[in-house]
Order: structure tokens, then C-alpha cells, then sequence
């Protein structure tokens, strides 16, 4: 497994971040138990068995594309939560990366999609991406999954050992006359956050 990239990210009051490393099982737990205790007593169990299960599979199936932090908001202020969620990955290189990988992997990345664009982070070059997910429907009709709209960014940490690293926001889109106008204000709230990440190489650790 990759080192995970240090970095410092503004979020919103009420988010939560579980990192993916050995201790996020016990991250989850604890946090499904607190969130269930704002549920009616008659329905806490159903709600923090629903987060358990939902939140480990989240994590697992994050890991094994590289995920090494996931951020989402836990407390509703004023309202529900905000749904996004944002997973940060240092994914492994793609075969094709060769023997220059710095530019290979981002010319990969940027080629992959036509909504590809520079940008920079945190002082850093980056390919920005947007993707459009359709919901996921199972047999009976009902969906699984809602639809989503995945707005990444990727891009190489600094520092002597720098690594392929991606922020990426998951944006809920609706199928409803302002569906739209939600979408398009998550994304305009997770570049903002985006906006504000700084890295932590040796040097200004040290």
C-alpha cells in the first residue's frame, strides 16, 4: 500500500473524516453509534446496523482503489446533510504510465474523459474531471444506488516522494425540475473546498 500524502483540507462544521488505514473499522463504529442516537430510540438499531453496513462497504470498496481518506457530513445544520462525500486515493499507476509516469498517468487520466481540463491544487498542476453516473436500478425497479455526478481531481503530490494522488467528489443528482441547480451548486461548493488544500511535504513538516 501506497504512504498516504499528507495535506490539510477546510471542510464545513459537522463533517466527518475516517481514514482508511488500520483504524477504520473502528472509525465507522463509532461513528454509526453516535449518529443513531439522534434516531428515535424505537429505530436506533435499524439506523446504526444501515451506517455499519453501508459505510464499511464504502470504505472497503475505497481502499481497494487506493482511497486513503473519506470525508462526508455527519450533522445536519439546519436541514439535512449536504450529499457529497469526497474520497482522496493515491490510486496505483496504470500500465500504460511506463517509464514517465508523471506524465503519462495524468495524460491518461485527462484523455479518459472529453470534460477534462487544467487546473492547479494547491500550487500543483492538476487535470480536473467531470463525470456523469446514472442510478443504479435493481430488478424490482427501485434503486440501489442514486445518480451521481464525480467531479475529480488529479494530480502529483510535491515533495521528493511525490505520488499520484486524486481528490474526488461524489454529488448527488436528482431527477427533479431543480436536480440540476443542486448538482451544480454541490460542485461549485466541493471546488471550493478543493480550493483550499495545502500539502505537507518534508520540508515544512520538518
Amino acid at each position: 500500500m501506497a504512504e498516504p500524502v499528507k495535506f490539510r483540507l477546510i471542510l464545513p462544521p459537522g463533517w466527518v473524516h475516517i481514514d482508511l488505514g488500520e483504524t477504520a473499522a473502528s472509525q465507522i463504529t463509532e461513528f454509526a453509534h453516535t449518529a443513531a442516537k439522534t434516531v428515535e430510540p424505537a429505530h436506533r438499531a435499524v439506523a446504526e446496523s444501515f451506517l455499519l453496513e453501508y459505510l464499511n462497504r464504502t470504505a472497503t470498496d475505497a481502499a481497494a482503489q487506493g482511497g486513503q481518506d473519506l470525508f462526508f457530513p455527519g450533522d445536519p445544520l439546519d436541514g439535512p446533510p449536504t450529499p457529497m462525500s469526497i474520497l482522496v486515493a493515491v490510486p496505483p499507476l496504470p500500465p500504460e504510465a511506463g517509464s514517465q509516469p508523471r506524465m503519462q498517468a495524468l495524460t491518461a487520466f485527462a484523455a479518459s474523459s472529453a470534460e477534462s481540463v487544467p487546473v492547479s491544487v494547491g500550487g500543483e498542476p492538476a487535470i480536473r474531471q467531470v463525470r456523469n453516473m446514472p442510478a443504479v436500478i435493481d430488478d424490482d425497479g427501485k434503486v440501489e444506488v442514486p445518480a451521481t455526478r464525480t467531479v475529480t481531481y488529479a494530480l502529483w503530490s510535491p515533495g521528493e516522494n511525490s505520488q499520484l494522488i486524486t481528490f474526488s467528489g461524489s454529488l448527488l443528482r436528482l431527477n427533479t425540475e431543480d436536480g440540476e441547480y443542486l448538482a451544480e451548486a454541490l460542485e461549485f461548493l466541493f471546488d471550493t473546498l478543493i480550493g483550499t488544500v495545502r500539502f505537507e511535504t518534508e520540508e515544512v513538516a520538518s
